[in-house]
C-alpha cells in the first residue's frame, strides 16, 4: 500500500511538473512573438511613474501627479528599481510579468490541493495556465502577474492558517495581502473575505497576543501606506474619493464575464463544480471554512464590481480567476468520479481518466485558440504611437516641448520630454503655440478646437513624421515651418 501510494505521488508530481514546463514554454512562445510589441495605456502610465521615480524629470506636472494618486505605486518602484540597474524594458517584463505568472499556475495547484486534493489541483492549475485572460496579460506590462503572485500566495497561507491555527501563516498571509494592496487596491477585498470567514470559523482570537501580533504586523506596509497619505494628503485613501466609474445602476452585466472568460466545457464544468461544491459543504463539513473562503472571495469581489463600480473590464476580475477554474476543476474531478462508479472497479479508473484527459483537451484547445487570435490581432497595436515618440526622443532637444491630446504617458516614457497637455477646454488653443512640437493621432476623438487650429495654420505646421497603422498615417508630429 505505502509503495502505491507512493508511485502515485510520484507520478502526480510529474504530471504538475509537466503542466508547469507546459506553461512556461507556451508563454516563451508568445513572449518572443510580442517581444516588440507596443505598450498600451496602462502600460505607459506605470512606466511613466517608474521612470519619474528614478529620473524626477516630470515632478509636479498634472498627470504624474493625478496618476500617482490614482494608482497604488509599487508595481512602479519595482519597475523602477530595474530602471535603476539598467534592466531593459524586456528584461522587466521577464522579472515582473513572465515569471510570476508561472508562479501562479503553481499556486493555483497548492491552493486547489489544501482545499480538496492533488486530482483537483492539477485539473485546476491545467485550466489556469491556459486561460486565454492568463495568456493574453502575460505578455502586458501591467500589474495583474505580480498581483495576483502575492494575492494567490496569502490565500494559500490563509487557508493552511486555518487546517492548523499557526499564527505564522496567518502573519504571512496578512503581509502578502498587504502587498497586494499596495500593487492593485482592489485586491485588499480579501481583507474583508478573511474577516468574514474568521467570524465565522471562531479562529478571530481577539483574545491572543499572538494572533494580535500576527495580524498587526502583518498589516504594517498598509499601516505606512495610510500614514504616509495623511501626512501628503490629509486623506487615509485620496484613491477613494476620486468617483468610481460605471453607471448609476447596479452592473449585472459583470456577470457575463464569467462565460467570457471560461468559454464553452469549462463553463459547464464550473456550472457543474458550483452547486455540488455548495451541497458538499452542508453534507461534509470537514474543509468547510476553506471551502468558505473561496465562495466568499467570489461573491465579495463580485459584489464590489456589480454594486460599488457599476462596470467592470475583463482584467478588472482577475482575482477572481483562481475561483473559477478551481471551482471547474472540482466539477470535472465529480463527473470523473460518478463515471468511476457507474463503470466499475478497473476500467472505471480508465474511463475516469480519460474523460478527464478529454475535457481537458478540449478545454485547452478552445482556450490557446482565443488567446492565439487575441495576441496577434493586438501585437501591433499603438505601434505608430511609439514610432512617433521615439522619433521626438531620437531627433529633439532634451529641452523640448510636446503639445497634444491624450499624449502625457506617450511623452513620459517613450519621448522622455516634457508636455503641454490639451484637454477639452478651448482656451487650450492659446497653448499650442508655447510648444515645439504638436502632435496629432487617431486614436481617440481630438477637440474640434485643436483640429480647427490645425486646419487654419496648415501654411505654419510642417509635417516632420508620421507613425502608420495598417498602412495608413495614425500619428503625426508638426513642427512652426520656418520661413
Amino acid at each position: 500500500m505505502t509503495d502505491k501510494v507512493t508511485n502515485l505521488s510520484l507520478k502526480e508530481n510529474i504530471i504538475l511538473m509537466g503542466v508547469l514546463v507546459s506553461a512556461f514554454a507556451i508563454r516563451i512562445y508568445y513572449f518572443v512573438m510580442t517581444l516588440h510589441q507596443p505598450l498600451w495605456w496602462d502600460e505607459l502610465c506605470y512606466g511613466s511613474l517608474a521612470k519619474n521615480i528614478v529620473y524626477h524629470s516630470w515632478d509636479g506636472l498634472a498627470f504624474i501627479v493625478h496618476e500617482s494618486a490614482l494608482r497604488p505605486l509599487l508595481f512602479s518602484y519595482a519597475w523602477a528599481a530595474l530602471i535603476k540597474i539598467g534592466a531593459g524594458e524586456i528584461f522587466s517584463k521577464i522579472i515582473l510579468v513572465l515569471l510570476p505568472s508561472i508562479l501562479n499556475v503553481f499556486l493555483v495547484y497548492l491552493i486547489a490541493k489544501e482545499i480538496f486534493n492533488k486530482r483537483i489541483g492539477i485539473i485546476s492549475a491545467i485550466i489556469y495556465a491556459v486561460l486565454w485572460m492568463n495568456l493574453f496579460y502575460s505578455l502586458r506590462f501591467l500589474v495583474h502577474m505580480f498581483e495576483m503572485s502575492f494575492f494567490l500566495g496569502s490565500l494559500y497561507f490563509f487557508i493552511i492558517y486555518l487546517k492548523e491555527n499557526n499564527f505564522k501563516h496567518f502573519f504571512i498571509a496578512m503581509i502578502l495581502i498587504s502587498i497586494t494592496t499596495l500593487i492593485r487596491y482592489q485586491a485588499g477585498i480579501l481583507l474583508g473575505v478573511y474577516l468574514i470567514v474568521l467570524i465565522f470559523s471562531k479562529k478571530l482570537f481577539l483574545n491572543k497576543f499572538k494572533f494580535w501580533l500576527a495580524g498587526i504586523t502583518g498589516l504594517i506596509p498598509l499601516i505606512i501606506f495610510f500614514c504616509i497619505n495623511l501626512y501628503k494628503s490629509g486623506e487615509l485613501f485620496p484613491a477613494l474619493s476620486m468617483n468610481p466609474m460605471g453607471t448609476s445602476s447596479f452592473e449585472f452585466g459583470v456577470l457575463s464575464m464569467i462565460p467570457f472568460f471560461l468559454q464553452n466545457i469549462f463553463l459547464i464544468a464550473f456550472c457543474v463544480g458550483l452547486p455540488l461544491l455548495l451541497l458538499n459543504m452542508f453534507i461534509d463539513r470537514r474543509k468547510l471554512e476553506e471551502q468558505l473562503t473561496l465562495i466568499f472571495a467570489l461573491v465579495f469581489f463580485l459584489s464590489f464590481l456589480i454594486f460599488y463600480i457599476r462596470a467592470a473590464e475583463d482584467r478588472w476580475l482577475f482575482e477572481i480567476l483562481a475561483v473559477l477554474v478551481i471551482v471547474a476543476g472540482y466539477g470535472i474531478d465529480c463527473c470523473a468520479i460518478q463515471l468511476e462508479k457507474f463503470i466499475g472497479e478497473g476500467k472505471g479508473k480508465v474511463m475516469g481518466a480519460l474523460f478527464i484527459i478529454f475535457i481537458l483537451a478540449v478545454g485547452v484547445y478552445g482556450q490557446v485558440s482565443h488567446a492565439d487570435e487575441l495576441i496577434k490581432n493586438k501585437k501591433d497595436t499603438y505601434v505608430s504611437m511609439r514610432e512617433v515618440f521615439n522619433f521626438i526622443r531620437l531627433n529633439s532637444p532634451s529641452n523640448s516641448v510636446v503639445a497634444g491630446y491624450g499624449i502625457e504617458p506617450y511623452v513620459i516614457y517613450y519621448g522622455e520630454r516634457k508636455y503641454i497637455g490639451l484637454t477639452t477646454n478651448e482656451t487650450d488653443v492659446e497653448l499650442i503655440p508655447q510648444a515645439d512640437l504638436l502632435v496629432v493621432h487617431a486614436f481617440n476623438p481630438h477637440p474640434q478646437y485643436l483640429m480647427d487650429y490645425y486646419l487654419n495654420n496648415e501654411d505654419k505646421l510642417m509635417p516632420v513624421y508620421a507613425g502608420y497603422e495598417n498602412a495608413q498615417p495614425a500619428a503625426i508630429v508638426y513642427v512652426e515651418r520656418v520661413e
